[in-house]
């Protein structure tokens, strides 16, 4: 049986995706650091990503679980949390590989992320 969209959803879905804004300015500085490294996209974007899991994990936590109290399943959703980041270096290091490490970029591989990984994260935090 098909899943229908309901509320919870429509009221998740653009909080989710300006979450994914706030973290522009975070990968962002991270990537413009690790630039003058001539380091490969993906390895940039690999490290900005689990800098940006681990910081921006209570909030879509909230987003999801509306929880702002640890409990046992931190554990489980954090380790496929920071996992689910590093997927989104597909995205991110694909941008920045064709179009360089500028913040209107970063912002765009934001909203491609955000539109593609919201499913990935109500997933996680629902089971």
């Amino acid at each position: 049986m098909a899943k229908v969209i309901t509320a919870d959803i429509i009221e998740a879905y653009p909080i989710y995706l300006l979450r994914w804004q706030l973290s522009t300015p975070l990968l962002w500085y991270i990537l413009y650091l690790l630039e003058s490294y001539h380091l490969s996209p993906f390895i940039m974007a690999g490290f900005a990503n689990f800098i940006g899991g681990l910081f921006f994990f209570p909030f879509d936590r909230y987003i999801f679980l509306r929880r702002t109290k640890l409990d046992k399943r931190v554990f489980l959703h954090l380790p496929l949390y920071l996992i689910r980041w590093q997927l989104t270096n597909f995205t991110l290091a694909g941008v920045i590989a064709l179009l360089g490490v500028e913040i209107l970029h970063v912002i765009i591989a934001n909203l491609i992320g955000g539109i593609i990984f919201f499913w990935i994260d109500k997933f996680i935090f629902d089971h």
